[in-house]
């Protein structure tokens, strides 16, 4: 198990037990490797993937779960060698050139295609002016982004390539959500730089060695390991968790009268006062706990001066890459779990942050579970414009980020256009240097960016007060 904590010895005599357990299943011995699937097995989907087919069935065509990315390329770039990158990329791994059709009512099943010779389609704006060429990028990035996947008959993902200038470019990349994760990107952008690497110097798709298994192999896995009693067990945790969540979050500074849709994504982005993270470090290591549940407590705690709400249901994205073997794959991995915190009478800041600690290993033990498998068990009340289980997300980012390299060309990241919120307010922090650099995706139908500058100054005076005395109460805080 990742490190949950950096002590373990003031957690509560239940929540010890469990981590101990967890742990327990890594000590003296490697985990075993998932075992290739023997040929002529069908494959099946994975949670995660059936889940997301489930999603498409109900709203067929939607672009909510397109993930669109922009690249830029700096340097002399050779388009032949990035078409045969990327074509090798496509070929290692199967999300990428998987349909989904129907197995039975309400069951998917991947169709895996042989790999296909690749082409780029090149629009140059080499001919435009600065400024009618930023206007046009945009243009076609959000084109490009918003464009429909057919899921039941492929493709999955499209590239696309747009020329500045001689020596810039951007290389649109858009891929629905059944096939992709954030983690994904990362794997992405490695592959891609070393194999064009590869192909412009003439050495070919041998810059990568063979990948150990197949996105197949992961998902036969994951369903024979969960299955049955594992199952319910991780189901029944949370019925017992979240049953009844009744209370809704109306944030200060949130739009009245919306209720239906959450509208375009918008960005919001900060660098945290100095000194937080290492303050935060430093109280959580006192209790037992991370620096992201010292984080989360401070947030939880700036959620509740900020709605009224004590009783808060906060949604937390995981990895979901729990095999080693999973780490170098593209595909769909992630799931969210949740995190409720309850923050009634004299409870201090130091009593919330070992809940939020005790809560959180639980979670990340009961973490894979779906949350559309949890929809379905739980049953909670629909209210029109409002996801069932969480309106909030939280995380702390430990995506292992790539850097770009120093060859003739750089692949960077460019920021993507704005697309479908997914929730109403979604919080990354990412540590950067001794800062901490906070990310806000928010839901424009619901807020506009004062209410999410608000948000953000609460939780920052939040943690710094709570970090210099955590035994100050939490109603106090705010």
């Amino acid at each position: 198990m990742p490190e949950l904590v950096e002590r373990i010895g003031q957690l509560s005599p239940a929540t010890r037990a469990l981590l101990d357990r967890q742990l327990s299943l890594r000590r003296g011995r490697a985990e075993p490797s998932i075992p290739r699937m023997e040929p002529g097995t069908t494959p099946v989907l994975s949670l995660a993937q059936q889940s997301m087919w489930l999603h498409e069935q109900i709203d067929p065509g939607t672009t909510a779960y397109n993930r669109a990315s922009s690249l830029r390329i700096l340097g002399a770039l050779d388009i032949g060698a990035l078409e045969r990158a990327i074509e090798e990329i496509v070929r290692r791994h199967e999300p990428l050139r998987t349909s989904f059709s129907m197995a039975a009512p309400g069951v998917g099943r991947p169709v895996v295609h042989e790999p296909a010779t690749w082409r780029l389609d090149v629009t140059d704006l080499s001919a435009l002016t600065p400024v009618e060429r930023i206007a046009r990028t945009m243009a076609e990035a959000t084109r490009f982004a918003a464009a429909m996947f057919d899921l039941a008959n492929g493709p999955v993902c499209r590239a696309s390539l747009l020329r500045l200038v001689e020596r810039e470019h951007i290389l649109l990349f858009t891929v629905h959500h059944i096939a992709f994760d954030g983690w994904s990107m990362q794997v992405l952008l490695r592959e891609l730089e070393l194999l064009y690497a590869a192909f412009a110097s003439g050495e070919g798709a041998t810059a990568l060695r063979p990948l150990a298994i197949r996105y197949s192999d992961y998902a036969a896995w994951q369903r024979a390991r969960l299955s049955g009693a594992v199952l319910e067990e991780q189901i029944a945790y949370w019925k017992t968790q979240l049953s009844p969540l009744t209370a809704r979050l109306n944030l200060r500074g949130r739009k009245q009268g919306n209720t239906v849709g959450l509208g375009p994504a918008k960005r919001y982005e900060a660098v945290l006062r100095k000194g937080l993270g290492e303050s935060a470090r430093a109280v959580g290591a006192a209790e037992g706990a991370t620096l992201f549940m010292t984080l989360f407590a401070a947030f939880a705690t700036a959620l509740r001066g900020l709605s009224g709400v004590d009783d808060t249901a906060i949604g937390v994205p995981v990895a979901g890459r729990s095999h080693p073997d999973a780490e170098g794959l593209i595909g769909v991995f992630v799931n969210s779990v949740i995190i409720r915190t309850k923050a009634v009478g004299e409870i201090t800041f130091a009593d919330l942050l070992r809940q939020v600690r005790d809560r959180a290993i639980e979670a990340f033990s009961n973490q894979d579970v779906q949350l559309s498998e949890l929809v379905r068990a739980l049953r909670p009340p629909r209210i029109e414009g409002r996801a069932e289980l969480f309106q909030i997300a939280f995380q702390l980012r430990n995506v292992p980020r790539h850097v770009p390299g120093r060859g003739l060309v750089r692949f960077e990241e460019f920021p993507a256009s704005d697309q479908q919120a997914k929730c109403e307010i979604s919080v990354d922090l990412t540590e950067a240097g001794e800062n901490l650099a906070l990310h806000v995706e928010y839901a424009s139908a619901l807020f506009d960016e004062q209410a999410i500058v608000q948000l953000v100054k609460t939780f920052e005076d939040v943690l710094e007060r709570a970090t210099r005395d955590p035994n100050l109460r939490v109603s106090a805080l705010t």
